[in-house]
């Protein structure tokens, strides 16, 4: 089963697909938990809010794939929330130093921004004024799309469930 897809994550605006190994239980947390990967010079960029999906990225990529991850974080002032994601990220990252120190220390110091010092770009907000016409798109979108280009990201990973951002945004997901 070699075509056989495992997971889906949303990076930048292209869709990754993560294939399988050939056991079907190779995806299992168990069996991901127990694997040793061996390091990798590739660096990978994600934006992390703690969530299940973008924690899945950053220890998929740190433990299995072995690769090292520059976690970005940005903090919406006008949700509640972020003080919990912010703690979350940090027992995640206690949890995995016991764990794998190796796969720990591939995770580099969380990037934290305030999304009020992303600087306004009028053309990536028309761009996504646009798009907002025409489907249900979060205003994170535009904000995400000004942080990715002020801080030259050109290929910062987005994870992004795909049930939630079927119904919330309106886009089908492939």
């Amino acid at each position: 089963m070699p075509n056989t897809l495992s997971g889906d994550a949303i990076s930048g605006t292209m869709l990754v697909r993560i294939p399988a190994e050939e056991d079907p239980n190779s995806m299992r947390p168990d069996s991901i938990l127990n694997k040793r990967s061996v390091a990798s010079d590739e660096c990978i960029k994600v934006l992390w809010t703690g969530g299940w999906d973008s924690t899945f990225r950053v220890l998929y990529a740190a433990w299995v794939e072995g690769k090292r991850v520059e976690p970005h974080y940005i903090i919406d002032t006008g949700r509640r929330s972020s003080f919990c994601e912010l703690r979350a990220i940090s027992r995640i990252k206690d949890s995995l130093r016991m764990r794998n120190k190796e796969a720990y220390d591939r995770i580099g110091n969380l990037q934290i921004t305030s999304g009020n010092e992303i600087p306004q770009d009028a053309e990536i907000t028309d761009l996504w004024k646009q798009l907002k016409q025409k489907m249900d798109l979060a205003r994170q979108y535009d904000w995400l799309a000004r942080y990715a280009k002020s801080k030259n990201l050109t290929a910062l990973e987005l994870s992004i469930e795909r049930d939630t951002f079927e119904k919330q945004d309106g886009i089908r997901v492939l």
